[in-house]
């Protein structure tokens, strides 16, 4: 490979750094003045800039401000889910509590004679659960009482005993749910009714304290739930936070772009007219002037530079085309004086050709 051809491409390659070094100088510059408001003769034109960029600015900072505002609904809505979750555990805790409370009451009050009154249309039910009850805990006493070592006979009694257990859990729950029914009832009119019992007395104070607290629990869940209602439809426009936040951030890049290409343009203008703008140059200002013209030097040497092989390259392959082209003459002459060549030595033996015929025609006379 010629060297001129590596050198061009290293020159090039070093004249693309120098021009976006001179770019990211003269852009630094621009954002630099541009922040200190209108500062060349133009008024008009210096307006102009400065509203663009202002209004640029204004534009970034807006997006950025409703790029964290998403983030922070998004947020909020997983601490609000969590929220719900967890407050929504706490209200069927509570209202376990409570049918814990309404079962306690039931009992006290069927069990107690100051209250025959009201347990009397729960009597029959109770005749019928509690025997019962007591029949199937006695018979499984029975089966655990006994030990038997034949292996037939224990595999039996545990699947009686499994068997019984499972119908004393069924009529303990009907027993439950009847205690629990009553004392739902008892609590409805327990307003009308007068109560001695300090046991009652408690557990219906317990199952008001109970009753606020599920209200009061209710509330915040209602807030709660309005508030995740509120930023779910708010997200559910335009495609959700994702791709709300993906567009903010395109268009922020876009804006970034102008805006840097805002910056190249005025340091570009005060490049152009130093004099105008000595005026209000920083020292830092000037450096980066004197950086940039140290560059634009440097790539129209190298451009020259350029320009001179890439001149010598072309120079010497024209001068290639014209070598090839001369030889390929010589070989063309080279071929016609064969050809002239070979043209006479036909004539030649045409000629004596027709002299044997003119000869041989005498013989036919």
């Amino acid at each position: 490979m010629d060297e001129r051809k590596k050198t061009i491409r290293d020159l090039e390659e070093q004249q693309k750094n120098n021009l976006a070094s001179i770019d990211a100088l003269l852009e630094q510059l621009g954002e630099s003045l541009l922040s200190r408001g209108p500062l060349h003769d133009d008024a008009a034109s210096a307006d102009a800039e400065l509203a663009e960029y202002q209004r640029l600015l204004k534009d970034i900072s807006e997006s950025e401000g409703y790029i964290a505002a998403i983030e922070e609904d998004v947020a909020r809505l997983k601490t609000l889910e969590e929220d719900i979750r967890g407050k929504e555990q706490d209200g069927a805790e509570q209202a376990k509590g409570l049918g814990r409370l309404y079962t306690r009451i039931g009992e006290l009050v069927l069990e107690d004679r100051e209250f025959s009154a009201f347990a009397q249309p729960y009597e029959a039910q109770l005749e019928a659960l509690i025997p019962k009850i007591k029949s199937l805990e006695g018979r499984l006493d029975d089966l655990g009482g006994k030990e038997d070592p034949n292996v037939f006979a224990w595999i039996g009694k545990n699947a009686q005993s499994m068997v019984l257990r499972s119908f004393l859990g069924k009529t303990q729950g009907s027993l439950q749910r009847i205690y629990q029914a009553a004392g739902e009832k008892f609590v409805l009119s327990a307003s009308g009714v007068a109560v001695s019992s300090e046991a009652v007395l408690d557990a219906l104070r317990a199952v008001d304290d109970s009753r606020k607290a599920q209200e009061a629990l209710s509330t915040e869940l209602a807030l709660l739930r309005e508030e995740r209602r509120r930023i779910s439809e708010s997200f559910s426009v335009d495609g959700g936070p994702v791709k709300k936040i993906q567009g903010l951030q395109r268009h922020i890049a876009h804006a970034r772009e102008e805006l840097g290409a805002l910056h190249l343009r005025y340091g570009e203008l005060a490049e152009a007219s130093p004099a105008e703008f000595a005026p209000v140059l920083t020292a830092e200002d000037r450096l980066l002037l004197e950086r940039a013209l140290t560059l634009r030097k440097a790539a129209a040497e190298n451009e020259t530079r350029i320009e001179k092989l890439k001149a010598s390259l072309a120079i010497d392959e024209e001068r290639e085309k014209i070598a090839k082209m001369t030889k390929a003459i010589e070989e063309h002459r080279q071929r016609i004086a064969n050809s002239e060549s070979a043209i006479r030595d036909l004539s030649d033996q045409i000629a004596a050709a027709e002299g044997r015929i003119g000869d041989l025609s005498q013989t036919l006379v």
